[in-house]
């Protein structure tokens, strides 16, 4: 059976066509997740609600930027970003926070921990907006994938790494100018904390052939975590 997955304009959520129907897919619904971290797991199982064929709501198209937007938002996102960081390192100097190791770790970890919320926050109002334009008592299923070839990955630990190593050079600094490393590494637990909740699209490894489709389950109304209006 031929899948076929789409983009759709609601963060950690695609669209799946299969077998003449269409599916929403969570993608962050993903188990195992232990499956960027190095391991490989017989079969992977993701929630996916099925649609009407009616049901236009997810037919939005992702909007593009429009020309010299981008441009503009990376100049802005800049030249913020460099008044953040002089604002931080005025701070860091003036409580003398550079010479206190436990604050100083402490505020690498609340680093972490706010890239957690915004990526919670982030999800849950993704949820709100698919059930909003679901129709109500629509079928769900997981959709369960067999690891064809067992073969291993480790996406998880691609900006893991980096954590350790900002970590590193923001303890070797004394004078402030760390601060602005507690956003870098912000970035970098966000995108680790996106790829390891399994938000990776599975596109690329149904093309691959590292993953068939094996079969559907149906999911109990009851337990369901997407609760239509």
């Amino acid at each position: 059976m031929d899948l076929n997955f789409k983009a759709l304009d609601v963060y950690y959520f695609g669209i799946l066509e299969m077998d003449g129907k269409r599916y929403v897919l969570d993608s962050n619904s993903l188990t195992s997740k232990s499956y960027y971290w190095g391991f490989a797991p017989k079969e992977f199982k993701l929630d996916i609600i099925e649609l009407e064929d009616s049901n236009r709501n997810f037919d939005k198209k992702i909007k593009m930027a429009p020309e010299g937007s981008h441009s503009l938002a990376v100049s802005l996102g800049i030249g913020l970003s460099l008044v953040l960081n002089r604002i931080w390192a005025g701070i860091f100097r003036y409580y003398s926070i550079s010479q206190n190791l436990y604050f100083k770790i402490l505020l690498f970890l609340l680093s972490i921990l706010i890239a957690f919320v915004i990526y919670r926050f982030i999800l849950w109002r993704s949820r709100k907006e698919i059930a909003r334009r679901l129709t109500p008592n629509r079928p769900k299923y997981k959709i369960v994938f067999r690891n064809v070839k067992k073969q291993r990955q480790f996406h998880a630990y691609v900006f893991l790494v980096p954590i350790f190593i900002v970590f590193g050079i923001y303890m070797k600094i004394h004078n402030g100018t760390e601060a602005g490393l507690l956003f870098v590494n912000g970035m970098l637990a966000y995108l680790d904390i996106w790829i390891e909740s399994g938000s990776i699209p599975l596109e690329y490894a149904y093309r691959k052939g590292r993953i068939e489709f094996e079969r559907l389950e149906a999911v109990d109304e009851d337990k369901s975590i997407y609760k239509e209006n």
